[in-house]
């Protein structure tokens, strides 16, 4: 699946029975988009003078998240969500936005297959990178949830992606923590200036465990976030290195499973009408990918 600017269907919003509301984004609006970003991340690059590869031969970081970013923003429109809190995790540190393959370098991290029409690639795009640009999209392309960003204080946590947010008024819906969440953290954890308006869900995107060797619980991660959500708030985890931690990450939260079937089936009708090349090659394994990918788990138990 790669990036086509053709005009686009996405997921806007949802109706009062749930059911998934369309709308179209041009193609001459897509590749404003793209130049927007483009233009935007090659100057902070430069005016920075940053450290980032996001470009080679075979991978195109703007284009990869004009790929996929949206196809989270609808999935996360399609569990009809409200009021989003945006738990991100970006470090300056990982300064390749793209992957090579494990078999040519052992410190990659990689862990996923590569998908039919990349088997013969070498590189592949950080998906953790792409998920932190689900609040532009979101915001620029005029889905109906709100999406507030939680922003640490940590400089090296927010960099180009938060300077990214500021350029594109992603960061109109800002609030501060006083740390940069992680999974399985051992400090307090909060926001500062909270508005008092609780979230129906929480988005974890791409956010690592503090300790990769520990499991965490749903309920440690209820427990820091209580205070600013519903009583029943969904919290949704999008992470790509299930290879690495997968057993250890909400561990014995099976009861609180929710079933995203419908949503994941929505994502892909919304593809497919626009992106003939993904009704056929392909489309077992991605949607088998955001499977992976995806894990939405509510606050109470929905199963003995």
């Amino acid at each position: 699946m790669f990036y086509r600017d053709d005009q686009e269907t996405i997921i806007r919003d949802t109706d009062q029975h749930g059911d998934a509301i369309l709308t179209y984004v041009s193609h001459e609006d897509k590749l404003e988009t793209y130049r927007y970003i483009n233009s935007r991340l090659v100057n902070t690059i430069a005016s920075q003078d940053l450290l980032i590869k996001y470009k080679n031969e075979q991978v195109h970081m703007v284009a990869e998240a004009m790929n996929r970013a949206p196809m989270y923003c609808n999935f996360l429109t399609s569990r009809g969500y409200n009021n989003i809190l945006f738990v991100g995790h970006f470090d300056m540190a990982q300064y390749h936005w793209y992957l090579e393959r494990d078999l040519l370098n052992p410190n990659t991290r990689m862990y996923d297959s590569f998908p039919p029409e990349r088997s013969g690639d070498t590189y592949y795009p950080d998906i953790n990178i792409i998920l932190q640009f689900i609040p532009i999209f979101m915001r620029h392309w005029n889905y109906t949830p709100k999406v507030t960003i939680v922003r640490p204080p940590e400089p090296k946590y927010k960099g180009v992606i938060h300077h990214l947010y500021n350029l594109f008024r992603v960061s109109d819906n800002i609030v501060n923590s006083n740390k940069q969440y992680k999974h399985r953290v051992n400090h307090e954890f909060y926001l500062n200036d909270w508005d008092g308006v609780r979230f129906d869900a929480v988005v974890f995107a791409g956010v690592p465990m503090q300790n990769e060797t520990q499991s965490f619980q749903l309920e440690e991660v209820k427990s820091r976030f209580e205070p600013y959500v519903t009583s029943n708030c969904e919290y949704v985890d999008i992470w790509n290195n299930q290879g690495l931690d997968n057993n250890m990450r909400f561990f014995r939260a099976r009861r609180h499973v929710m079933d995203t079937a419908k949503d994941l089936g929505n994502v892909f009708s919304a593809r497919s009408t626009w992106d003939k090349s993904n009704r056929n090659r392909g489309y077992a394994e991605e949607l088998n990918f955001l499977k992976r990918q995806i894990k939405v788990f509510s606050t109470d138990p929905i199963r003995d």
